[in-house]
């Protein structure tokens, strides 16, 4: 497929999570890499803490890497699973990016992601490994949700580019890095991500204050369609790249809405049916 989608000028991009499953053969096969009990139970999960998406935080489940262990091969089981991902991709989105550095480690005992410590990650030593392994590789990072300085100090060592976010940035704090102003060049900038509200649903739900703050900043709004209001907005960021889902590209409502972090039910059942969109639209 991959090979086929280059031959037509496309490439694509590959999405990895950057924890695995408990019960997975990665976990299972590799043991010692992963903060687990004697019984094979983790002893710590991952998570982040309260945020915007969730007042509890998100208690994902996932058991935590033993970093120290990893270290000692030069974090072989990374090279392998980079490798792969390769194989199959152009360019790989890395999920929650700033675990790298810094991650939120939950006792297993917990029912929420609102008790917890951060813990530092590998950093650099983890990418120096892969570049030595694998040479230069496209990776990009997912660095939404709690950043500190530690995350776009590794982000911009590594050379890989960031994520904004335009439905982020009108909170009306000028230095937001959402906003246009604030946009760097070597990132992917969108209306909203497969975690957001559609962007016609978002503005159905923002307050006047925020909508007049939107249509003063940019100077064109189409309140009818903020969709499309907010897709030319991406594409006139001196980011590099401009991304939309299909459902802002089709200005559906929340009836689109692909994911709800922190929720395990009805997320992913939108499907774009064949002959949908228009040629107009194409």
């Amino acid at each position: 497929l991959r090979n086929y989608a280059n031959s037509k000028g496309i490439s694509i991009i590959g999405d990895m999570p950057i924890y695995v499953g408990g019960h997975s053969a990665d976990v299972w096969a590799n043991r010692d890499l992963f903060e687990l009990s004697h019984e094979g139970k983790s002893m710590s999960v991952s998570g982040v803490p309260p945020d915007a998406f969730s007042k509890t935080g998100q208690l994902w489940g996932n058991p935590l890497y033993d970093w120290k262990a990893m270290k000692k091969d030069r974090y072989r089981w990374w090279v392998r699973r980079l490798k792969r991902a390769f194989d199959l991709y152009d360019e790989t989105r890395i999920d929650h990016f700033r675990g790298f550095a810094g991650y939120w480690s939950v006792d297993a005992k917990e029912e929420t992601a609102m008790v917890g410590k951060w813990l530092a990650g590998p950093g650099e030593d983890l990418f120096k490994a892969l570049e030595g392994s694998l040479g230069s590789t496209k990776i990009m990072a997912e660095d939404l949700g709690v950043i500190t300085p530690d995350v776009v100090e590794l982000r911009e060592a590594i050379g890989a580019p960031g994520m904004l976010v335009l439905q982020f940035g009108f909170d009306g704090n000028p230095r937001n890095p959402h906003l246009p102003h604030n946009h760097y060049e070597n990132c992917f900038v969108y209306p909203g991500t497969h975690d957001n509200d559609t962007t016609n649903g978002w503005y159905e739900k923002i307050g006047e204050e925020e909508r007049k703050f939107i249509e003063t900043y940019l100077g064109y709004i189409d309140r009818k369609d903020m969709a499309w209001t907010f897709i030319k907005a991406a594409m006139s960021s001196v980011a590099n790249t401009a991304m939309f889902t299909m459902q802002d590209v089709m200005s559906l409502d929340n009836s689109g809405r692909m994911n709800l972090p922190g929720t395990a039910e009805g997320n992913w059942s939108w499907r774009m049916i064949s002959g949908f969109g228009s040629k107009d639209m194409t």
